[in-house]
């Protein structure tokens, strides 16, 4: 088997150098004559080929060895058409090619590629079996991990973007992947570090592959800095899979194998607690191997894993009660013993979370007893009249897709009842309104939860306040809706995948401190409106009492910010009672 030698590539401890190795002698694998050679200076294929599609770059061969890591990364323009990139044809991968890769020929490739995806489309992250002629042939693949745009609006043509692929192997048997799609601006797509079975096993890489096809070709595009970078796994002097340097850190021995033992005796071995419930190092899912308790919550970490509850939160359904309360027993006692689901934020399926629940005095296990009595809500839809789309119990704050079109300050009336929102420094509010745009419908139902996530007011300034005027005397319960802070600077949709930046949204009434939530990443797709449910929505609530007299006001504020920014986006709130 000859391999093209290009001279060595550079090995690095940790990370890998700017400065790599191009791939060469660029051919088009299922295309015709006319390809010409590639360039050492640009990195990048060159075609003359209107119909090459397939193209495939050499190397020298790289065996990886256990720890041991390849990475590709270049940045692409492609043109030719105008809108959105077509999805899934543009493709990217790191292969063992079963020889020197020749025009027109090219099969039993087995390596990795990562796909683009177009508006809203899933991007997928495959390994290739090597058992047909294209690379990229999805019936000779597996899908290890699929994402989507977080944003809905896809890499687009004429526009330069770069691409990443990194591959290391873990053990005998199984590699991990990960890979990032980015435009001039931002984070298009990140594909998680993900274990996936070596298929066979190999971990030999010589072969650079690049896919245009669909309506693209390979003249369609221009790449640039294309290089492939070898990165040497850290030193484990036992060779146990755990580097020396976390070894010390974490007070286990680097010259004896105890990766099957277990140092805090929490029963999880150490090599799990390296590798975290995943099995893939750094995806931040790596519990402690010298504390029995890695969240605190009195509950070992051996026993959370074994359950399902989260050993590195406290509060694995963020309800607001810690894992050790809640017992699962179906009867709640008192706060110490809740009986609720430490996986279920709502075990009585009443809409009030079951810390609120505990909190205020009612039973959360028990839907009757709830605060059941709805006063009003107030719904920010930008494009409905008062009442629409059949949503009778909420009521509506119009206002513009653009901020200069907008107030600080927003009131209605219903009934007897007052409310004004505003920026109390000043700015303009911003809208955002999607009910209309079918790629956006949102499940379940005239009135869940999830319907009220279609819409937004939002300020950049960090606080908004809600007052309520001739509110009567009585206790109350405050939920608001899809609180959440990120970094898009067009207010788009929020979603795990996404570049976002979380952020602690705090309520307070009269000054107090009354309640915070802080957004994760939810669902397959975070909060893509396509993929919520009820329980994935980040509410805000608490309990509180009014004397009938003057007006109660909230406040919401954002505890960090984002350079210049800090964002809240606010979907709506609803006010209950359990008075008569």
């Amino acid at each position: 088997m000859r391999r093209t030698s290009i001279g060595f590539l550079l090995f690095i401890s940790s990370v890998a150098s700017s400065l790599g190795t191009p791939a060469v002698d660029w051919v088009a694998t299922n295309g015709d004559a006319g390809f010409s050679g590639g360039s050492e200076l640009t990195s990048s294929p060159v075609t003359t080929d209107a119909d090459a599609e397939t193209v495939v770059g050499s190397f020298q061969s790289v065996t990886l060895g256990v720890g041991a890591s390849i990475q590709l990364t270049g940045s692409v323009t492609i043109t030719g058409n105008t809108g959105n990139l077509p999805g899934n044809q543009f493709r990217w991968g790191l292969f063992d090619a079963p020889s020197a890769p020749a025009t027109g020929a090219g099969s039993s490739y087995v390596g990795v590629w990562a796909s683009a995806p177009a508006m809203g489309a899933a991007g997928s992250l495959v390994t290739a079996d090597g058992s047909t002629a294209n690379p990229f042939s999805g019936t000779a693949s597996t899908t290890v991990v699929s994402a989507s745009d977080p944003d809905g609006d896809g890499p687009l043509f004429d526009t330069s973007f770069s691409f990443e692929l990194t591959i290391t192997r873990m053990g005998a048997t199984q590699i991990s992947a990960s890979a990032t799609l980015s435009d001039e601006d931002s984070l298009l797509i990140e594909w998680p570090v993900t274990a996936a079975p070596a298929s066979p096993e190999s971990f030999t890489y010589d072969a650079v592959g690049i896919l245009l096809g669909g309506t693209l070709n390979a003249t369609s595009a221009a790449f640039s800095n294309m290089e492939v970078n070898e990165i040497a796994p850290l030193s484990d002097s036992d060779s146990d899979g755990m580097p020396d340097d976390y070894e010390d850190a974490n007070g286990l021995d680097k010259n004896t194998d105890d990766a099957a033992l277990d140092l805090d005796s929490d029963n999880v071995r150490n090599i799990d607690e390296y590798r975290g419930a995943d099995g893939v190092v750094d995806t931040g899912d790596e519990t402690s191997p010298n504390d029995p308790d890695s969240d605190d919550d009195l509950i070992n970490d051996g026993t959370e894993l074994a359950n399902g509850t989260d050993p590195l939160s406290p509060d694995s359904d963020s309800d607001g009660l810690n894992d050790n309360v809640e017992t699962n027993t179906r009867t709640f006692v008192d706060s110490t013993d809740t009986g609720t689901d430490p996986l279920d934020p709502d075990s009585d399926n009443d809409g009030t979370l079951d810390g609120v629940e505990v909190a205020t005095g009612t039973d959360p296990i028990d839907p009757a007893s709830n605060f059941g009595k709805r006063v009003f809500g107030i719904d920010f839809n930008r494009g409905d009249a008062l009442g629409a789309p059949s949503q009778s119990l909420c009521r509506i704050i119009s206002g513009s897709a653009t901020q200069a079109d907008n107030l600080a300050t927003y009131s209605k009336t219903i009934g007897d009842l007052g409310v004004v929102v505003t920026d109390p420094g000043g700015s303009n509010l911003e809208f955002r309104g999607a009910n209309s745009a079918p790629s956006r419908a949102i499940p379940g139902g005239d009135i869940s939860r999830p319907f009220l996530v279609a819409d937004f007011i939002g300020t950049r300034q960090g606080a908004l306040t809600i007052t309520l005027s001739e509110l009567p005397a009585g206790t109350y319960l405050w939920k608001s809706y899809h609180l959440d802070t990120f970094t898009d600077a067009t207010l788009g949709f929020a979603q795990g995948s996404s570049a976002t930046t979380p952020n602690t949204i705090e309520a307070r009434l009269g000054g107090t401190l009354r309640a915070s939530v802080r957004p994760t990443a939810l669902g397959s797709a975070g909060l893509g409106t396509t993929f919520i449910s009820d329980g994935q929505v980040p509410t805000l609530a608490f309990a509180f009492t009014h004397d009938g007299i003057g007006n109660a006001t909230v406040e919401l504020s954002a505890t960090e910010s984002n350079s210049d920014d800090s964002f809240i986006l606010l979907n709506g709130f609803e006010i209950f009672t359990t008075s008569p």
